[in-house]
């Protein structure tokens, strides 16, 4: 089925046949079209009339066949031109990249291998990269699994930009910058950030959270009030936010007190992602008074912002006042996440209290999805950590498919009250169930087995 403005596009192209601006007409129409077979269409007139041999045209035909996942479609098409030029190649290369609007979260989506294969077929075919290219293979080696190979290839891209007209791009540089951060070679990342004269915030944000990442929290706050002072570029939100996260991680109070200081001059405490931020920090670095302040003053609170004050109070110990807050929370009409309630089936969990664990099950049994394995395994471990395995097997049974993860959640619980027969059965139904049986699994069995067989004796 051909899209509603195809006819009016296809006219376009006739009425032009004969003119000297042809092939921009069809590339411009190639660009309109949102559907696959409108393109094939297209492409079946482009041979007809003998225009296959345009390089302008086949680098739009491939890149038509490409970003609509045809992927096998457009290989082909690649392999079948007679000439290639630096955007066809290009195109190919993005082929194999991690789709950004996929959320099946699957790294193997972006094949590190083949951009390599592409990019060494284009040097032999001396066909020069751009800046698209660099940028392209410097961010697909990232998926490789060997880190080695991974470091090697990005030194092998950092001499080729070198060598090339690209030296000082901004955007080849900070990604570079990154990459050597990333594999803690911080001296080699400020070497690159040195030669870069017109330097942006992009890139003074990744210096600072590039040495911030591998502890060096002193440094990274020297470059922070070095950015300061250069005075053409003001941190933004992404800066003080991916600033914070890493002090949070290594505890840096006091230089997370003076980020927050800066954050009040630049008038974003305001800004709820920043506020997320600085309550995660306070709260990681052992201040949960000031986190509690921050929350106090929050006007617009989000699923982030509550779910960040019930951990805290939940690491800290802290169970009944965050459950206390969970109740505050849904007064106020805010759905918990997946993470909230996590955390609070852990704090029932760890009080092994069972009133009070069937209070809060109560209370989240109108948000929970009875598809969802991952509360359902927390709620059978915390009724099992309450002295309840049939309120357990309750929640198990009220699941509508279960996950290996959830199985062996219930077999252990069984396993660890030596309920032989129970933890036997579930096994035999799970496996009736065309579930496969893991090294966990075995361990609960064969813990029932040595059980049973002690008693026996």
């Amino acid at each position: 089925m051909h899209s509603v403005n195809f006819k009016k596009y296809f006219n376009e192209i006739i009425i032009q046949h004969n003119g000297l601006g042809r092939p921009d007409t069809i590339a411009s129409v190639l660009k309109k079209l949102d559907c696959v077979s409108d393109c094939m269409v297209l492409h079946h007139y482009i041979v007809q009339n003998g225009d296959d041999s345009s390089l302008f045209l086949a680098s739009h035909l491939l890149h038509c066949y490409l970003k609509w996942k045809y992927k096998e479609d457009g290989w082909a098409f690649f392999e079948s031109m007679h000439d290639r030029n630096v955007y066809s190649w290009n195109h190919l290369i993005q082929s194999y990249m991690k789709d950004p609007y996929s959320d099946d979260g699957n790294d193997n989506d972006c094949d590190g291998i083949k951009i390599l294969e592409c990019f060494n077929r284009m040097q032999e075919e001396s066909v020069l990269p751009n800046r698209t290219t660099f940028a392209s293979v410097i961010s697909g080696q990232c998926e490789l699994r060997k880190s080695i190979q991974c470091e090697k290839q990005i030194e092998r891209m950092h001499a080729c930009i070198a060598c090339s007209q690209h030296q000082h791009e901004i955007m080849l540089c900070t990604l570079l910058l990154k990459k050597y951060g990333q594999f803690g070679r911080l001296e080699d990342a400020l070497s690159i950030f040195n030669i870069v004269i017109a330097r942006d915030v992009v890139i003074w944000t990744t210096l600072i959270i590039c040495f911030a990442e591998k502890g060096h929290i002193k440094e990274s706050l020297q470059f922070f009030h070095q950015m300061q002072e250069d005075g053409i570029f003001r941190p933004n939100n992404i800066t003080f936010i991916g600033i914070l996260a890493e002090y949070a991680k290594y505890g840096g109070l006091e230089e997370g007190q003076l980020i927050h200081y800066h954050i009040l001059v630049e008038g974003l405490e305001t800004d709820i992602a920043i506020s997320n931020a600085l309550i995660n920090m306070y709260g990681k670095c052992g201040s949960l008074d000031d986190a509690i302040q921050i929350f106090d003053i929050i006007p617009d609170r989000n699923v982030v912002t509550w779910t960040s004050m019930v951990t805290l109070y939940t690491q800290k110990g802290y169970g009944k006042v965050a459950l206390t807050l969970f109740d505050k929370m849904l007064h106020e009409g805010m759905l918990p996440n997946n993470v909230t309630l996590v955390n609070l089936i852990v704090t029932c969990a760890c009080r092994a209290v069972l009133k009070d664990g069937k209070y809060f099950h109560a209370r989240i049994v109108h948000v929970v999805s009875k598809s969802d394995v991952v509360i359902a395994a927390s709620l059978v471990n915390m009724y099992d950590k309450c002295g309840s395995i049939s309120d357990a097997r309750r929640v198990f049974d009220g699941i509508i498919k279960h996950d290996l993860v959830l199985w062996n959640t219930m077999i252990s619980v069984y396993a660890q009250n030596s309920k032989a027969k129970e933890a036997i059965e579930l096994f035999e139904s799970m496996q009736a169930e065309g579930l496969h049986p893991d090294n966990i699994t075995f361990s609960n069995i064969f813990s029932v087995c040595a059980d049973t067989a002690e008693q026996a004796e």
